[in-house]
């Protein structure tokens, strides 16, 4: 069982976005993504202990604090926990509508740095190498190596450079933020950034980063793992669903050592990350009771 303790969040957020109970939901900073995933898995927990029920397998929880920021601290404790296990119940928050989630894009971030030659923007223009006119060049083209059919996406987020207007400027800086679907497609991305090179005579190119998630990608392990739950949640009377999304989480790190993982057993709601981050609380006895059935049964 894996999920994670910390949020997004800024100290101070509560004075902005309190805890409240209204309309149905259950609101505040960290309520969807993921502390009542942690909620739901204790719960569950003790319904066993309390009612002595027997276990087809020995249960362990792993909760982190670093989710957020990538796991760099827990990556290789989960991954040698996977390895140990059968499978892996990631209690994310559900999709919205209420889906669990089979596959996750895989993620990272490359870093692009031009550098150039600087120059008196009106004295001195030809003798100067254009930075950002450099990586402009590599801006337009990592872009078009997006491919909605194969699920690969690249977005230049970031972009920076130059010192003043009147100055030919010497340095230049882009994040993009790469998503892909497959493992192939994570190393045809990482092989094509490797492969960038100076375009202006004088400039330099340097590339950092890597896709640090690769997939979690949907396996034959993952449907039989959704199909057992889905028969478990029918007798709950819940007719379960499933779908792929674009973000990552820590089953990603799991599912990269081979283990099956089934993600977003936590909350129904919305709002990871937002200010209107809420859990639907009609919706928690069916989601803890899943739980408490796959617990068991595994």
């Amino acid at each position: 069982m894996l999920g994670h303790y910390d949020t997004v969040k800024e100290i101070g957020t509560l004075s902005r976005e309190p805890w409240r109970i209204e309309d149905g939901k259950a609101w505040g900073p960290g309520t969807y993504d993921m502390k009542a995933g942690i909620v739901f898995g204790y719960f569950a927990l003790r319904a066993i202990i309390e009612e002595h029920l027997p276990l087809e397998s020995k249960l362990v929880f792993f909760w982190n604090t670093d989710e957020e920021v990538g796991s760099p601290s827990s990556e290789a404790l989960i991954k040698e926990e996977a390895k140990r296990s059968k499978c892996v119940l990631v209690l994310e928050p559900a999709a919205g509508d209420g889906s669990l989630k089979t596959s996750r894009k895989g993620g990272g971030n490359f870093v692009l740095r031009a550098k150039g030659r600087a120059a008196h923007a009106g004295n001195d223009h030809a003798s100067g190498v254009n930075a950002i006119a450099e990586l402009a060049h590599h801006v337009l083209t990592v872009q078009s190596w997006t491919d909605y059919t194969a699920g690969t996406t690249l977005s230049v987020g970031t972009i920076k450079g130059g010192i003043a207007s009147n100055v030919v400027p010497d340095c230049a800086e882009a994040v993009v933020d790469v998503r892909v679907s497959t493992s192939m497609e994570a190393e045809r991305i990482s092989r094509l950034m490797r492969s960038l090179s100076p375009v202006l005579p004088g400039a330099e190119l340097d590339v950092e980063g890597s896709i640090s998630k690769l997939p979690m990608e949907r396996t034959s392990e993952t449907e039989r793992l959704f199909l057992h739950a889905r028969s478990l949640a029918a007798l709950e009377g819940l007719d379960l669903t499933e779908t792929g999304v674009g973000g990552t989480s820590d089953g990603n790190v799991a599912a990269a050592v081979g283990t099956p993982v089934l993600d977003g057993l936590g909350p129904v709601g919305d709002g990871a990350h937002a200010p209107h981050e809420h859990i639907v609380i009609d919706a928690i006895p069916q989601r803890i009771a899943l739980l408490l059935r796959l617990f068991t049964t595994l």
